[in-house]
């Protein structure tokens, strides 16, 4: 609600100085969720990885198959 009522403001504020602007709002997942990871990606703490083809042949092994 926080988010969404920042955008209204911004969007209320360009339309009183006749301002066209682009306001982009984006409404994903669960806050509770996804701040720890917000934190790390601000404080450069994610890290790339790459599973091996190996890994995803382990992964696979135990889904069992659908007909």
């Amino acid at each position: 609600v926080m988010r969404l009522s920042a955008t209204i403001r911004e969007a209320l504020k360009a339309k009183e100085e006749g301002k066209e602007k682009v306001i982009l709002f984006c409404l994903s997942g669960h806050g509770l969720i996804d701040m720890p990871s917000y934190d790390s990606f601000i404080n450069g703490d994610l890290h790339n990885y790459s599973v091996s083809d190996e890994e995803i042949q382990q992964f696979l092994k135990d889904v069992p198959k659908v007909d």
